[in-house]
């Protein structure tokens, strides 16, 4: 959603309650919309339209032929209510894997992440739960988790069949933010939790030893507006380390909140910030500040004519941005070494303003994976798309 934050406390020991492994025949093997596209530069990869529309919330990549996209799936050929949805590339095409069990209705998800075709980890909403599901896919079946009373923001997987789960805990009495930081760490048979200085709104990893994080403090995260202190975090291997970073001005009283964290390398970070929500249109200001750590003080870069919404590491030293500029025209930009570089994303005859979400990097290389919508110039119906910069 244009200007809030992406959905993404502590017991000492997360119990994997019911770890069921539901033995689905394989994939399902049921090929999307339309055909991936050649060549180089920013092109749509796929698009998922009518009648079986498809709306793909969040995308991983862990190499050039495995990479997942998580979603809901609002009408499928039986009729059915929303469903989980989860699509696969191999390489050449996207494949749907098929729902779990009791995630075949009042299901959304925006929070997937994977380190092969043999460990994706994705983390579903679903309406009728009070808790929060884990689900893994190991390349043949589903296994099942619940973590509890939390609601888990961002993931990172790591290893042959471990993961990251973050976010926070839901609290027992209303507050104006969030609930206390949660984060939890599956070493392959059990969860267990670690202390976190502040809630994970965005994740980004170097290395399994290396893992950046932003988001607001543990003591500031049920607060709204000033009162909310935003801080980076960084696992080390042993422990989550805090790291202060500075609070912008605000612009004409609506104040930054952090919303995206690249990191590089360990002297190499690039943090994002964008006007807080007001409360009252449920709306914010363009603008995006970028803080830029170096390892031993931040930069600060603002602009204040886009807003964007995702960002991701270039593989050359840069970074892109995903997001939309002042008259909401998806706009993919660059950014490096004090330059920008903007441009429109692809789009199809008869319909504009594709882009303006999620964007990931495929680690190893310089390809960017990208999620959007096409909305009709004339009458018709928006469709979401796939987007892939190949250089």
């Amino acid at each position: 959603m244009k200007g809030q934050r992406s959905r993404t406390g502590v017991k000492s020991l997360v119990t994997c309650v019911a770890a069921v492994v539901v033995a689905l025949a394989g994939s399902g093997g049921v090929a999307s919309a339309s055909a991936p596209s050649a060549g180089t530069g920013w092109q749509i990869n796929q698009v998922f339209g009518a009648p079986d529309y498809l709306n793909p919330q969040a995308i991983t990549a862990d190499s050039a032929t495995d990479a997942w996209m998580s979603g809901y799936e609002p009408t499928g050929p039986d009729g059915r209510p929303i469903s989980l949805l989860v699509e696969h590339w191999t390489g050449s095409e996207w494949t749907q894997i098929a729902a779990p069990a009791g995630f075949r209705q009042n299901t959304n998800d925006s929070v997937i992440g994977a380190s092969s075709a043999t460990n994706m980890w994705t983390f579903p909403q679903v309406s009728s739960k009070t808790t929060q599901p884990a689900l893994r896919w190991d390349g043949q079946s589903w296994s099942k988790f619940n973590l509890g009373r939390v609601e888990v923001t961002n993931t990172v997987a790591v290893g042959a069949d471990s993961d990251w789960a973050l976010g926070w805990k839901i609290p027992t009495t209303p507050v104006l933010g969030y609930g206390k930081p949660y984060a939890a760490y599956y070493n392959g048979s059990t969860w267990t939790t670690s202390p976190m200085p502040g809630v994970a709104f965005s994740v980004s990893e170097v290395s399994p030893t290396d893992i950046w994080a932003v988001g607001p403090t543990a003591k500031t995260a049920g607060n709204s507006g000033s009162a909310v202190q935003d801080i980076a975090m960084r696992w080390n291997g042993t422990r989550w380390k805090k790291l202060s970073i500075p609070q912008p001005a605000a612009v004409d009283g609506d104040t930054w909140v952090t919303t995206g964290v690249a990191a590089i390398g360990p002297k190499n970070v690039w943090v994002m910030e964008n006007p807080s929500v007001s409360p009252g249109c449920g709306c914010a200001p363009i603008g995006t500040t970028l803080l830029h750590w170096d390892g031993g003080q931040w930069a600060t870069v603002t602009n204040l004519s886009y807003k964007f919404q995702s960002l991701a590491r270039t593989g050359s030293g840069g970074i892109w941005l995903s997001g939309f500029d002042s008259q909401s025209d998806a706009t993919i930009a660059q950014y490096a070494d004090g330059t920008w570089i903007y441009q429109s994303p692809p789009t199809e005859a008869g319909y504009t303003n594709p882009g303006g979400g999620a964007i990931v990097r495929v680690p190893g290389t310089k390809q960017i994976w990208g999620l959007g919508n096409l909305e009709p110039v004339g009458e018709g119906s928006n469709e979401s798309v796939v987007l892939r910069y190949v250089p």
